[in-house]
């Protein structure tokens, strides 16, 4: 299953040419690191290297990692999405030696020195602080650079937890929050759930462990009855009709068929592991259209 995953970041990185990712690189240099969609590309590339594909990227892909990590801890670029994704492209180099342990290190380096109140947008600084979920990418990304032993963000990272919890509904489910107005779009409860899934998957057992656990439990059963017979998962709101529904889906489908074969009920796991054949078929179906898009709905990029 590992190889499938891989090759969906393999086809996903064909939407840009080797020219086009110069260039972007060039203009970033230029223009500065102003959000996340760079190191997001920058990791993708990494997490394939280490795989054994693109090789041919490798020069290019350390120069971008270096200006990445570099960067991250100096300016604020929406790295409360980029800092976790840089973190599992380290742990995946470091598990295949495919870059230099020198410059491994001196990545850490960097990341080792980001102070979360100045490196990120959003965070919460009380418990029922209305932050949405940009306070839990905050804290996700915490939790990884905690990890791998850059810091010690416990008290941070359970404060954003908090401030998250407060958002889910009877069901396990996330409800975003603007103000005094909730809405439920699909795809933030998904994104939400997805990283409370990482979260667990990834070691977290803090104060927050067991309410975590228990909201995705609950929800996890509703998602099988929501997937449509296409393999699809219904969306709304913001980011509406990209392809990242499915893929996230994914990754909470994958969590609890983990959960239940761990728990010995195999009807259940597989259950589970039906869902992530399906939502895996539907985006390769997407991503297998020329020219590759990232919208469902086909209007213009612009």
């Amino acid at each position: 299953m590992k190889e499938k995953y891989i090759d969906l970041m393999e086809k996903t990185l064909t939407a840009y040419t080797d020219d086009h990712i110069c260039d972007y690189f060039s203009r970033v240099k230029t223009e500065g690191l102003t959000e996340h969609g760079f190191p997001r590309l920058t990791v993708n590339i990494g997490i394939l290297i280490a795989h054994g594909r693109r090789r041919d990227l490798l020069p290019l892909f350390c120069e971008m990692m270096e200006f990445c990590c570099y960067t991250i801890p100096r300016v604020k670029a929406a790295n409360d999405f980029s800092v976790r994704e840089i973190i599992c492209c380290i742990v995946e180099l470091e598990r295949t030696q495919v870059v230099p342990s020198e410059d491994i290190a001196r990545w850490r380096g960097y990341l080792a020195t980001i102070e979360p109140t100045k490196c990120y947008d959003k965070f919460a600084t009380y418990p029922t602080e209305d932050i949405r979920n940009w306070a839990l990418f905050t804290g996700v990304s915490e939790y990884f650079r905690q990890m791998i032993g850059l810091c010690d963000s416990t008290d941070f990272i359970d404060l954003q937890l908090a401030s998250q919890l407060q958002f889910l509904d009877e069901n396990g489910m996330y409800k975003d929050h603007k103000g005094t107005e909730v809405h439920q779009p699909m795809m933030y409860d998904i994104v939400a759930r997805g990283l409370f899934s990482l979260l667990l998957h990834f070691g977290y057992r803090g104060v927050h462990y067991e309410a975590i656990d228990a909201c995705l439990r609950r929800a996890g059963r509703l998602m099988l009855e929501m997937q449509s017979v296409t393999g699809e998962m219904a969306f709304g709101g913001r980011s509406n009709q990209f392809l990242h529904n499915e893929p996230w889906c994914i990754a909470i489908y994958e969590f609890e068929a983990n959960r239940y074969a761990r728990e010995g009920d195999m009807v259940m796991a597989a259950r589970f592991k039906a869902a992530v054949e399906q939502a895996i078929a539907v985006t390769e179906a997407w991503l297998a259209r020329e020219p590759i898009y990232h919208i469902k709905n086909r209007f213009p990029t612009a």
